[in-house]
């Protein structure tokens, strides 16, 4: 097969390999963690802002995505088509960067090439806004490597002024966007000692030598990049300050920082290189049950068949008797993916980063990505049997589809439940007293108040420019402490001003996917036996005044919600709870028959509360027993319905609501 057509099979390998594994769960994918307040300042404040923002660590990042913004707008899609297209552009570069180097081997340089589409020791491909620089900074480099490779070739040399200078380029804006991505800069070494050994395995006299004299231009950039951020650069953000971070405690002990780094670095190799395969694989599978699971098996075998069905194509000449392709020598291959790998994330363990497969912190297993996959191929390779060795490799490929597969279907819910979350909330809440501080349970995949505050204020307030109208807090033991004390707690966020005033606390609770969103009345609290166990301590803080019946400033819907969702029982719950606020029981009954006329249900018997209420007050007390007869399911609901009750009716509903019904007599008798 000619090389032409290798280079194109190997291409159309990872690029459809990419679009079958990413792009059919593309449009369920939405806003996750930073790109709220990335948005918040895009939208709200002006690119500008945002571009400050990253003056704190990482100024590039503030320009690329503030240029994307300038290009994009706030349509969701065209950032996950620019991200894809970096993962997958950076796997193919990867895999042409083997081809170059090992050009006997095409088969396994195309099935590194789908490792890398599908690495699943990185997990964000679905966190499109907030990883633009990190995907951004990958494709840089594989780009720079690729073409450094290209420059060593000997059929290349006469043009290898150039791809150095524009590899040198691309090297460059790899790191002024991701700082830590400089220990990546070993598989270029790597490379070029590779490119001047002879093609016969036989060593050269001097050849390491003349390879770091080769590298020397290479580390220029590099290096006036380091200086720069080590000793002229002042970073505000944790852990991106160089000089009092990791400087300045290593000169003061330098034993002890030594031995912990040692002790890190050790922990940090082998999560980086036995971890990716089995630890995503561990929490997203384990808890599926069989259906969920053939709906992620299914389409992980499609793209499989599709991978090897490439592989194939390109296994058309003699193999080894081993079985192993001519001229690939897999103990290369193992040893430059253990060295180059552990290397490249040096930098990270330094700066007091820990490759952890939880949340988002997995993102720091990505800089190594090139020398995990290269070690686990080289390690397939080496087994002798290709029978066992192919079954190996697909087996490995199957469980990196199946690992991203599933954990874009776990996003998609996420984001799906997001919106939900925000939809109730505007149904329940249409206007919001500025100064409000939500402190949420449940309903929010939360790590951080700006997820919060940051779609909050840009639903009820996208005009105030100068701080975030609506402030917000994770629920956790400070907050329980800080709300008690009536604190208020100031915080800045990229450069957004936040007030947290505990005092005009509102408290929000969604068990879950199924229960609907109930703003607690703090001055008649009811839970739910479903209720985070947090919620009942600042229950009684929660001020429903903060809610505005009548005003002109309106909850509007941005750009990351439809217009308007579906009618649920949601949507009549929220209403009733509106209505009651409005002291209108009229309304609210009215709205209950509604949703009783259409057959819908409670996902949570907490939620006929506001049904039983508003049948009370409207004297229609045999359809409020009925509802309450649902409602107390179980002890802990009759006593959070006593107590309610007892204050959110007169007495003489209460008594008529609550008092034992005469048995008819029996007509036989």
């Amino acid at each position: 097969m000619s090389r032409t057509k290798q280079i194109v099979l190997i291409i159309a390998a990872v690029i459809i390999t990419g679009c079958l594994l990413y792009i059919p769960q593309m449009n369920g994918i939405g806003l996750y963690r930073d790109a709220w307040n990335y948005f918040y300042n895009l939208t709200v404040r002006g690119p500008e802002m945002l571009i400050k923002a990253f003056q704190a660590d990482r100024p590039a990042d503030g320009y690329l995505i503030a240029g994307l913004y300038g290009i994009f707008g706030t349509n969701i899609s065209a950032y996950k088509i620019y991200c894809l297209c970096c993962r997958i552009l950076s796997s193919v570069f990867l895999a042409l960067t083997l081809l170059v180097v090992w050009p006997k081997a095409p088969k396994m340089a195309a099935a590194a090439g789908i490792l890398a589409v599908a690495f699943p020791g990185f997990l964000q491909q679905v966190d499109v806004i907030t990883y633009i620089p990190h995907q951004t900074a990958m494709l840089c480099f594989m780009l720079s490597l690729w073409l450094t490779a290209f420059g060593c070739a000997p059929r290349w040399r006469k043009w290898a002024v150039l791809f150095f200078f524009l590899s040198m380029l691309f090297s460059f804006a790899n790191v002024m966007l991701m700082e830590y991505y400089v220990g990546m800069e070993i598989y270029r070494l790597g490379v070029i000692y590779l490119m001047n050994r002879d093609r016969t395995g036989k060593e050269k006299t001097g050849v390491f030598f003349r390879s770091v004299l080769l590298y020397i231009p290479f580390v220029l950039p590099v290096a006036g990049f380091v200086i720069w951020r080590a000793f002229f650069f002042h970073a505000t953000r944790s852990g991106t300050d160089f000089m009092t971070e990791i400087i300045t405690p290593f000169l003061a002990h330098p034993r002890h920082e030594l031995a912990d780094l040692g002790v890190r670095m050790l922990k940090n190799i082998w999560k980086h290189f036995a971890g990716p395969w089995t630890l995503p694989a561990s929490a997203l599978l384990n808890g599926l049950d069989m259906k969920a699971f053939l709906k992620t098996f299914v389409p992980a075998v499609i793209i499989l068949a599709a991978g090897i069905l490439f592989l194939f194509l390109l296994d058309r000449k003699k193999t080894k008797e081993d079985g192993s392709e001519p001229g690939c020598k897999f103990s290369q291959w193992f040893w430059f993916g253990l060295i180059s790998g552990s290397v490249s994330i040096l930098p990270l363990v330094i700066s007091g980063r820990d490759i952890n497969f939880t949340s988002s912190l997995d993102r720091f297993a990505w800089p190594g990505m090139f020398g995990a996959i290269l070690f686990l191929t080289g390690l397939i390779g080496l087994l002798r049997n290709r029978i066992a060795r192919g079954a190996l490799m697909c087996s490995v490929m199957l469980l990196s589809f199946l690992v991203q597969w599933q954990n874009q279907t776990n996003y998609a819910d996420i984001w799906k439940t997001t919106q939900d979350y925000w939809q109730q909330l505007i149904w329940r809440a249409p206007s919001l007293q500025m100064g409000t501080t939500i402190v949420t349970a449940g309903g929010l995949l939360t790590e951080e108040d700006y997820e919060i505050f940051s779609p909050a204020s840009m639903i009820y307030y996208p005009a105030t420019t100068d701080w975030a109208p609506v402030s917000a807090e994770v629920l956790s033991e400070n907050t329980v402490r800080d709300i008690r004390l009536g604190e208020k707690v100031y915080r800045n966020v990229r450069e957004i001003y936040t007030e947290k005033d505990y005092q005009q606390l509102l408290a929000i609770s969604k068990p879950d996917a199924n229960a609907c969103l109930r703003v607690i009345n703090g001055e008649n609290p009811v839970y739910s036996l479903r209720d985070y166990s947090k919620i009942p301590s600042i229950g009684s803080y929660s001020k429903t005044e903060q809610i505005l019946l009548d005003s002109e400033t309106t909850a509007g819907y941005p750009f990351f919600l439809p217009k308007e969702q579906e009618h649920g029982w949601c949507y009549y719950f929220e209403k009733m709870e509106l209505a009651l606020q409005r002291n209108d029981p009229q309304s609210a009954a009215a709205l209950a028959d509604e949703a009783l006329e259409r057959n819908l249900q409670a996902g949570d018997s907490v939620e006929l509360i506001p049904v039983i209420e508003a049948y009370a007050k409207t004297g229609r007390m045999d359809d409020a027993r009925n509802a309450l007869d649902k409602l107390l399911s179980n002890d802990y609901m009759t006593l959070m319905a006593d107590k309610y009750f007892q204050t959110g009716l007169d007495s003489e509903s209460y008594d008529a609501l609550f008092a034992p019904q005469e048995e008819l007599p029996d007509e036989a008798e």
